[in-house]
């Protein structure tokens, strides 16, 4: 969803004016009455809001009433914070758009002059260079959107900037790490760090702060360091290779690359998120059991519930909570889905926009499909600020191409390599849930 420098002021305009809104009415509920001066302030609200609700129609806000709940106003306050976030994450877009988008084609999304894939690919073997490399993203850009550039912008291909997230690149080996990335979701969400080597990495940590002490005038400040740590982040190496017949790439009606970036993503994204998924549930806190308890209506509470789920985020310390997201297996998304509250409406909140996660408690929910069905005793979901406790350091995706070794099958040899590993950095970043032990 795309939102005007207006629309954004009316934006702004709603949420202050619903919190104002909703502190008067507390007044009015504890003391039966206003000031006159709250009174002004209570009618400026409603008008603030009123002006916000002609300015977005797009959005369907209700009119503000003196029968909504705690709850119902709670959940309004957060669906327009999610609007919010979306309107910063389409600035941040239009930014990129207005920085490369001269470099780019928007008809086709390819760069003036650049191949497509095929093309590209059919260089590779007529000029026998078999290699193309891609290097992930910053983590801080990683977060903001599914940007797929790299070292160079006008080497990159940019098909669609409609909603912030839908950016292509036209080359295969960029093609398998945007695939790679959505098997596993730690690789957009958790800190990356890019290298030309699989070394291991040592990553320090801070496990614990100065001590701060009040001395009287005149005395000495007795010295305190901060508790130092590090964790080692040792990449492993992906691998992926595929066989195809020379006469598919000859034919310009058929498109494999597409076909074949999805494979080895889909190959070298499982590997690497199963092996990390264990990392990460072996790193972070274990935020408790659940008891369960909450989800009214057709959510079960069985095993784990929506209170549950609110002890989970509410146990990290404010700083997570406000970039935490959550990561769910698809049995926990499915459950989660069906929580509704005491007037049967649904807790959790459809995405935004097209290609923006869904939101749960006002926090973005991906899917992990290596954590496990919520069960007795299992771990179906965790929650916290994955950039600031999760590490990873990878190595450029390489793709070699060879058109000798199956020389007399006239086939083409694709292999894909990539070398990743991640760590915990900061336990306390984020924690999982254990469901209740039946």
């Amino acid at each position: 969803m795309n939102f005007t420098t207006e629309q954004v002021s009316a934006l702004n305009r709603a949420l202050a004016a619903i919190r104002t809104w909703t502190r008067l009415e507390e007044i009015r509920g504890e003391h039966s009455y206003l000031t006159a001066p709250q009174a002004e302030d209570h009618s400026t609200a409603v008008r603030s809001w009123n002006e916000a609700v002609a300015a977005l129609p797009e959005l369907r806000l209700p009119a503000l009433d003196h029968a909504w709940t705690a709850d119902e106003l709670a959940r309004a306050v957060r669906t327009l914070e999610g609007f919010q976030k979306m309107a910063e994450g389409a600035a941040f877009g239009a930014e990129v758009r207005n920085r490369i988008g001269a470099v780019s084609d928007p008809a086709s999304g390819n760069p003036p002059g650049r191949p497509t894939a095929t093309d590209q690919i059919r260089d590779m073997l007529a000029s026998r260079e078999r290699q193309a490399d891609f290097v992930f993203p910053e983590s801080e850009t990683i977060r903001s959107l599914p940007w797929l550039g790299g070292e160079d912008d006008a080497s990159r291909s940019i098909s669609n900037f409609a909603n912030g997230t839908s950016l292509y690149v036209s080359d295969f080996a960029a093609r398998v790490a945007a695939y790679a990335r959505t098997i596993s979701p730690y690789i957009g969400l958790g800190t990356v760090v890019n290298s030309d080597n699989g070394r291991p990495l040592v990553v320090p940590t801070l496990t614990g702060d100065v001590t701060v002490y009040t001395p009287g005038e005149g005395t000495a400040i007795t010295p305190a360091d901060p508790t130092l740590g590090s964790v080692t982040v040792t990449p492993a190496g992906f691998k992926a290779l595929t066989y195809i017949n020379r006469e598919a790439f000859d034919d310009a009606e058929i498109n494999l690359t597409d076909v074949l970036a999805r494979s080895h993503a889909r190959a070298i994204g499982l590997a690497f998120g199963s092996a990390f998924t264990t990392t990460v549930l072996t790193g972070i806190t274990n935020g408790g059991t659940a008891v369960p308890a909450g989800g009214a209506g057709t959510g079960t509470p069985t095993f784990i519930g929506y209170e549950d789920l609110i002890d989970l985020e509410y146990g990290r310390a404010a700083p997570y909570r406000e970039s935490g997201v959550w990561v769910m297996s698809n049995g926990m998304i499915k459950k989660a889905r069906k929580y509704r509250d005491s007037t049967g409406a649904y807790l959790w909140q459809p995405n935004l926009a097209a290609g923006q996660p869904q939101t749960f408690d006002g926090h973005a929910v991906y899917e992990d499909p290596y954590l496990a069905a919520p069960a007795s005793a299992t771990k179906s979901v965790l929650f916290g600020d994955l950039a600031a406790a999760l590490v990873l350091k990878a190595t450029p995706i390489r793709v070699e191409l060879s058109s000798d070794f199956l020389f007399d099958k006239d086939q083409i040899a694709i292999k894909s390599v990539q070398r990743i590993s991640g760590a915990v950095q900061d336990a306390a970043g984020a924690a999982y849930m254990v469901s209740f032990n039946t």
